[in-house]
């Protein structure tokens, strides 16, 4: 429905025909045209694959090691700031820099496409360095895609150490920022590259767009482990289902490179970073032979919906962070968190606990937390109750 009112949309703005099928405002951009993908170009994508993989593989590993140091250095707000300011100044200062540096003004080759940047050249001329550099992420996208910019085997290899630097160590400053499309720019220009290199080392061959798909398909699969859903994505975004399968070769080998250099995925070791628990997709192979029953604990430490206060200050005091809720009927509803016993005790949350105001026999689950009554210093009304993000459970 989006897509649908959004095409509707963008053709009355643009003074065009009504139809069904524009859906051009959510797509990075469409590949000049789609050509025979020959056998060759399968090697090609497998060595993309390889390269991306290591590639994600260090950018996980960077992120880790940053990740402790902020833990130990970046903990005050106004550090916090300051952080933000330098990657912030840091940035600007490198892209204007590469940018002017490498400054050259070419003749336009498509003179009403949107995205060129002039920089100190004439108007009928444009800078590709600035045009990259100086555009929004989406106009770098679209303009990598097009066959409106043209770079050299310099130039590219400028532009991806530029944004891979810059992305691998600013990526986890306290800004809202996304992993998607900053991989994808990389992965264009890793898929550029490739080009370049090939272009210089075979004259007679053509260039292939078609590389720069692949590589930014195998950038993102790099760190983020997705493979078949990531490749419907990209080529829903780009219009190009021949790319289908180099696309999936270069996916493959991207992901197996990059866990067998690291286990986690960048999201696994963003759960493991704010110690938010999660059950990965193995289990120690100390454990193949171990059931379930050898490690849980016999005399299991649970609350009832009404339960005495000897009770709960003997949770409390255990080990465990969290503890299983029975009803009346001995059925599990849920899991108390122990360090909401312990905030609810110290406010005493007084309310009454009459046989008019609950029916406890029935009773499977509710919102609250604890209640204590006034009229029954010696019970306590334990409920399940939702589990924060940042509470890590032992519960037996």
């Amino acid at each position: 429905m989006s897509t649908f009112v959004l095409g509707i949309l963008t053709s009355l703005w643009n003074n065009m025909p009504v139809t069904l099928s524009d859906a051009a405002v959510l797509k990075f951009g469409i590949m000049p045209e789609e050509h025979p993908i020959p056998l060759y170009e399968l090697s090609g994508a497998c060595i993309i694959g390889l390269v991306c993989g290591v590639m994600g593989a260090i950018f996980i590993r960077v992120q880790i090691i940053l990740l402790k140091l902020r833990k130990k250095s970046v903990l005050r707000n106004w550090q916090k700031v300051l952080e933000v300011s330098m990657f912030s100044a840091f940035t600007a200062t490198t892209f204007f820099l590469v940018a002017i540096t490498l400054n050259k003004c070419i003749p336009k080759s498509d003179p009403v496409f949107p995205f060129y940047h002039n920089a100190r050249c004439p108007e009928n001329e444009y800078s590709p360095m600035a045009t990259l550099f100086f555009n929004t992420e989406g106009g770098t996208i679209r303009s990598l895609l097009s066959k409106a910019v043209t770079l050299n085997l310099f130039e590219t290899s400028a532009f991806l150490l530029a944004w891979t630097l810059l992305f691998f160590t600013t990526f986890g400053v306290q800004v809202p920022s996304g992993v998607f499309v900053p991989g994808i720019i990389i992965g264009l220009a890793v898929g550029q590259l490739y080009g370049n290199i090939w272009v210089t080392l075979f004259p007679s061959q053509s260039e292939s767009q078609s590389y720069l798909l692949v590589g930014a398909a195998a950038m993102l699969t790099s760190y983020t482990r997705m493979t078949y859903s990531l490749a419907v994505i990209m080529l829903e975004t780009t219009q190009s289902i021949n790319l289908f399968i180099p696309m999936i070769f270069s996916m493959v080998v991207a992901r197996s490179v990059s866990k067998l250099l690291s286990r986690r995925s960048l999201y696994e070791v963003a759960l493991v970073s704010k110690s938010i628990p999660f059950l990965g997709d193995r289990y120690p192979s100390a454990f193949s032979f171990v059931r379930a029953e050898e490690i849980m604990s016999r005399q299991v430490h649970t609350l009832r919906i009404v339960s005495s206060m000897e009770e709960l200050n003997r949770a409390y005091k255990s080990d465990f962070s969290g503890f299983p809720v029975l009803n009346e009927s001995g059925n599990l509803v849920g899991i108390v968190p122990r360090r909401f016993i312990g905030i609810l005790i110290e406010k005493r949350e007084f309310i009454s606990m009459s046989a008019q105001n609950y029916d406890i026999r029935n009773m499977k689950s509710a919102n609250a937390l604890l209640y204590l009554s006034p009229q029954y210093d010696n019970l306590a009304l334990v409920t399940p109750a939702p589990i924060n993000e940042e509470d890590e459970f032992n519960a037996d």
